[in-house]
């Protein structure tokens, strides 16, 4: 009994790094989607900079509220991509430089 729950587990988990990595495709997929992917893009990034702006204006350090705001982002591929930006800044690299990359 303890083995064939072991093994459920690990198909569990090997089941859910697939589904990540297929869904990591299928969301830069659509951002390269003409019109449609201009639009998720900018309903994605109006989500982060909306919630980045609340939390600087709260007193929240400019690193966390980056790293707080990308949670807000439903895109994996973009959201993976805010990541790259939060890690840059926190090395000492501008924002605007740091974002400028991402596009």
């Amino acid at each position: 009994n303890v083995q064939i729950v072991m093994f459920l587990v690990f198909l569990a988990g090997l089941l859910l790094i697939m589904i990540n990595k297929k869904r990591s495709f299928f969301d830069k997929v659509k951002l390269k989607i003409p019109f449609f992917g201009k639009l998720v893009a900018f309903m994605e990034l109006e989500r982060f900079f909306e919630t980045l702006g609340n939390l600087v204006v709260s007193g929240v350090p400019f690193i966390e509220s980056l790293r707080i705001a990308n949670a807000t982002v439903r895109n994996s591929f973009l959201r993976s991509k805010l990541e790259e930006v939060a890690e840059e800044v926190s090395q000492g690299k501008s924002f605007s430089l740091a974002f400028k990359n991402l596009i």
